[in-house]
């Protein structure tokens, strides 16, 4: 087995420089090494999850006016460096159509000291300028005086969600196109082939007969052909 030790010395030397002896002090210190390795892993599995769910975090730092991005937003966003920004920059993501309603329910929730803070809206990556849907979550911290001190929080990426929400819109518009299809087009002919019928019930003459008889075969076959 092995252990981690901290060593501290100090050295005697002889009046012509040599080395005499070192007096020195050795800590075993492999509970203190092997808690920054659980500490790397925990930190390191984090990551790896918040990866796979496209789950960012980040940090605001009302005092210093700036934020800072996980690695998973970094990538997220498309950025290659981690380095503390001005809040301000944030802007430069989201979407122009969103930017007045995003800043909106920032002050809003600053100025009313809310703790919680939380938006949907769209954003332009930083390199290709993407479009993608994120969900923002935030927990604010005040002073007493009510101050913003901090805010942590979480982005998470809802763009397929958002687009399998419009697929699922656009194929509700054709299912009510067809609902209105059946309902106009199909029951017509039919609604005219009952009509026709109980006429032919009433009719007693032959030529009569053959008349609605013509016309329920006309019915059918137009009947037919909107089916097809």
């Amino acid at each position: 087995a092995y252990i981690w030790i901290e060593v501290h010395g100090e050295f005697e030397y002889l009046p012509n420089g040599e080395p005499k002896r070192m007096l020195g002090t050795a800590k075993d210190i492999s509970e203190f090494y092997q808690a920054l390795e659980n500490l790397e892993l925990t930190n390191r599995a984090l990551e790896e999850s918040q990866s796979v769910a496209q789950l960012g975090t980040f940090t605001i730092d009302f005092q210093r006016d700036c934020y800072h991005l996980s690695k998973v937003l970094q990538k997220m966003l498309e950025l290659d460096r981690a380095e503390y920004r001005p809040v301000e920059t944030w802007g430069s993501f989201i979407h122009p159509e969103d930017s007045e309603r995003a800043n909106a329910s920032f002050i809003s929730t600053i100025s009313n000291q809310d703790k919680s803070h939380q938006i949907i809206c769209r954003i332009l990556t930083d390199k290709r300028r993407n479009l993608k849907w994120l969900e923002i979550k935030g927990e604010v911290f005040y002073t007493k005086e009510g101050t913003p001190v901090e805010m942590l929080g979480t982005v998470l990426d809802i763009t397929d969600r958002v687009q399998s929400m419009e697929r699922l819109e656009k194929q509700n518009a054709i299912l009510r196109d067809i609902a209105w299809d059946q309902s106009h087009l199909v029951r017509g002919p039919i609604s005219r082939i009952q009509a026709l019928m109980i006429e032919l019930e009433d009719e007693k003459s032959d030529s009569g007969r053959e008349r609605f008889i013509n016309d329920v075969k006309n019915s059918i076959y137009e009947l037919d052909d909107i089916v097809r």
